[in-house]
């Protein structure tokens, strides 16, 4: 009886170690399986010529992190970055554009640290973190009993409330960059309750071999597959209340000479793209906008900006453009004056590329079109100027 039912132990045992062996094996199976983002791509950044320093490799986690949800909440009709108008507007959302530094534990794990904004205060302090393998990502409160919790809150406080660190444009249409907040340490987040947003590629639409979700333009990224989905810029610094009065110095019977611009969105969040158009002592210089304040702006009236002096990263002389080609250009901006300006689908980059396509130039893209499919389309290394400022001879 004794050997009996030491032999059933014995099989018990086996059956156990072959049951543990399967399922460690299929656990094994669907971590390979299980997809990774298409965003926090550490080499890239690193091998980019614009992320040579800490603050640039910074700036390009947060746009990533911003990227991933800022998609969320288009995808879930939820508002955590205070973007999504077609959510609830909320009482207070993550400024991604305020963050941390980069930092990096000993398994090789991302964190970045965020203020929340109430009241157009610093309320409380989120961290974010996307795992080495880049398979799931998540948001995490900072508790206020974290150690030196005050001193970082603090440091926040006084980035955030720098003179024209808050949402707005500087002088070149961009944004205003503000210096990102040093964390010392290392900071060491406790995993004591479950992330505000956890998950894994699929819920935010960035998976390596899929494409986002939701719409891009007006600023930054590249068409295509992996377009990626971010908010749209603020109004113009100029904007110009009636286009057919700005461009009536342009003789409609005579050639003219046509350039483009891209700004991509690494050199200035949120990019931009526009055009000049020279005629003689003629240049007009302008793109277009949404009309409207930037958490109002994912679609909504339309208008154009003058962008004289506007910083670019990639240019075109496109060349000189028939009196007819002229005509087509000024009628298709004029309508453009009218039309809803809509991130995803009518934002600068697709009224740019449609000026080129009346210049005889193919604009065969795929997906949204954004500044970087306008730059991606001129081609070359950036090579960053300013546009010329707008000229007129007529009043």
């Amino acid at each position: 009886m004794n050997k009996k039912i030491k032999n059933l132990f014995y099989f018990l045992l086996l059956t156990l170690g072959i049951i543990s062996c399967r399922q460690e094996e299929g656990l094994s199976e669907r971590n390979d399986e299980q997809k990774t983002f298409s965003l926090f791509n550490k080499k890239n950044y690193e091998n980019s010529k614009s992320s040579q320093n800490d603050s640039s490799l910074g700036r390009a986690y947060a746009l990533d992190f911003l990227q991933a949800y800022y998609s969320y909440d288009l995808k879930h009709n939820t508002n955590y970055t205070g973007l999504n108008v077609k959510a609830p507007a909320p009482d207070s959302f993550i400024n991604f554009r305020v963050h941390s530094q980069v930092i990096e534990d000993e398994k090789g794990n991302i964190y970045m640290v965020f203020p929340k904004i109430k009241n157009e205060k610093v309320y409380e302090l989120y961290f974010s973190t996307i795992n080495k393998e880049n398979t799931f990502l998540g948001l995490f409160k900072l508790e206020n009993a974290t150690e030196k919790y005050d001193e970082y809150f603090s440091a926040f406080e006084n980035a955030y409330n720098y003179p024209n660190a808050n949402i707005a444009a500087n002088k070149d249409g961009g944004y205003g960059d503000i210096e990102e907040v040093i964390i010392s340490g290392p900071l060491k987040p406790v995993f004591n309750e479950a992330p505000v947003l956890p998950g894994e590629c699929e819920m935010y639409g960035y998976c390596n071999g899929g494409g986002s979700s939701g719409g891009s333009g007006g600023g930054g990224g590249s068409g295509g597959g992996n377009t990626p989905v971010l908010p749209p810029p603020p109004p113009p610094n100029v904007a110009i209340s009636d286009l057919k009065d700005y461009l009536k110095c342009l003789n409609i019977n005579q050639p003219a000479t046509l350039k483009v611009y891209a700004q991509k969105v690494f050199s200035s969040f949120p990019g931009h793209a526009f055009i000049s158009i020279t005629q003689g002592n003629n240049t007009m210089t302008f793109g277009f906008y949404p009309k409207n304040g930037l958490n109002q702006s994912i679609t909504g009236p339309g208008i154009f900006g003058d962008n004289g002096g506007h910083a670019y990263t990639h240019s075109w002389n496109v060349g000189t453009i028939s009196p007819t080609q002229l005509q087509q250009i000024i009628a298709a901006s004029v309508a453009y004056s009218g039309y809803t300006y809509d991130i995803g689908f009518n934002n600068c980059a697709d009224f740019t590329l449609n000026v080129l396509s009346y210049a005889g130039v193919s604009t065969n893209t795929s997906g949204i079109d954004t500044p970087d499919t306008v730059a991606n389309l001129i081609g070359g290394l950036p090579q960053p100027g300013t546009a010329p400022a707008t000229k007129k001879t007529c009043n």
